[in-house]
């Protein structure tokens, strides 16, 4: 494949996450219905606990975590579903 063939490239602007206090709160936010708690800590360098602490002080309650699967079903439409 050669440059001549690949699309060209657009301007992508960041997205304002001005209203989180930083961007581990927006991390945990994003994150926190779909990814166990451990797996945000390790990427963020931190503890499961001071994540899931973190996600309680932001109103994120441990009870409306789910697994990926349901979170990926809720995401894609009905209709796009492959089963």
């Amino acid at each position: 494949m050669s440059f001549e063939n690949l699309p060209p490239i657009r301007e992508i602007k960041p997205l304002d996450l001005s209203h989180f206090p930083s961007l581990f709160h927006a991390a945990v936010f994003r994150l926190w219905e779909t990814v166990p708690a451990a797996r945000i800590a390790a990427a963020c360098d931190t503890t499961a606990a001071v994540v899931e602490q973190t996600a309680l002080d932001m109103g994120l309650a441990a009870a409306t975590r789910c697994d990926g699967l349901s979170a990926l079903c809720r995401a894609v439409p009905y209709a796009r579903r492959a089963f």
